[in-house]
């Protein structure tokens, strides 16, 4: 099986390209396995490309930067001892820092791309490296910055509205992804704007639901099957691949043990002015 530079497994037998579809959606209850599963997703994307599929680790010859904001300061943010300085954000002024100098990169990117390469050049034909931006628990991050009603409030609300906006309108394009975990998938109830739903091209949706939590999270447009699903299992939709049938899964066991050994490997590849302008052409 020949892989695409950019391919991420979600199990053994199913997976998506980070590039053409990339902004992830993983919903689902508490001690559904959500966190476990963004896990894996970020070991494999610091270590593209994979050169087996049963290793779901990779050659680290393109590896994706990462970037976290979790206010909840859970499992994500712990992955601060393993990153660079100014990777993980947990409190509300950190998170728009840290988004501001995200999408700063994505523009320099972009500048770079339409100033210093031939016409029509994009990051996927360049082979840049990603970056990603891990959004933990939405609902929570949507709700901090809805707080408040002083100008500086105001003005923080609106200029993170407006970056998120910017990074799913124009990041795809350039290599500058996404994945969003929320309990709550509903535009409603996470804070989840259209333009990010319309936008989300892998949608995971991670253990025990009613059919309605599953309708809410992968809207009307798809048949939702009559599946009884159990920790670390899951139903995938991705845009171009199953539009209509969510296809099963069961997620990759990680020992807990060992993931941090793991992941401290995979994350050794972060060095954001390396990779920012890399081409491999």
């Amino acid at each position: 099986m020949k892989l695409s530079q950019y391919y991420v497994p979600i199990s053994r037998t199913l997976g998506y390209d980070a590039m053409d579809q990339p902004f992830t959606l993983i919903f689902g209850p508490t001690r559904s396995g959500k966190s476990f599963l963004t896990l894996h997703l970020i070991n494999v994307l610091a270590s593209l490309p994979l050169d087996n599929i049963n290793g779901l680790h990779g050659l680290a010859s393109c590896p994706t930067q990462m970037y976290i904001i979790d206010l909840k300061n859970a499992e994500m943010a712990g992955l601060g001892r393993l990153l660079p300085p100014d990777r993980v954000a947990t409190s509300k002024s950190e998170a728009l820092k840290l988004l501001v100098h995200f999408i700063e990169l994505k523009r320099k990117r972009a500048n770079f791309i339409a100033d210093k390469t031939s016409f029509g050049a994009t990051a996927s034909t360049l082979h840049m490296p990603l970056f990603c931006l891990i959004l933990e628990e939405y609902a929570t991050t949507n709700a901090v910055f809805n707080e408040g009603l002083s100008k500086q409030d105001r003005n923080d609300r609106y200029k993170w509205d407006a970056l998120i906006r910017e990074l799913f309108l124009t990041g795809a394009g350039l290599g500058f992804v996404a994945i969003i975990i929320t309990q709550q998938p509903s535009v409603g109830n996470a804070g989840l704007s259209t333009i990010i739903t319309e936008q989300v091209s892998v949608k995971l949706g991670m253990g025990a639901m009613t059919s309605t939590q599953l309708r809410l999270g992968f809207g009307n447009d798809v048949d939702i099957p009559d599946y009884h699903l159990t920790k670390g299992e899951g139903l995938a939709w991705i845009n171009g691949s199953n539009d209509e049938l969510l296809m099963p899964f069961r997620a990759p066991h990680i020992d807990p043990s060992r993931i941090w050994e793991t992941l401290k490997l995979s994350l050794s590849y972060q060095d954001t002015d390396r990779y920012l302008l890399m081409t491999n052409t």
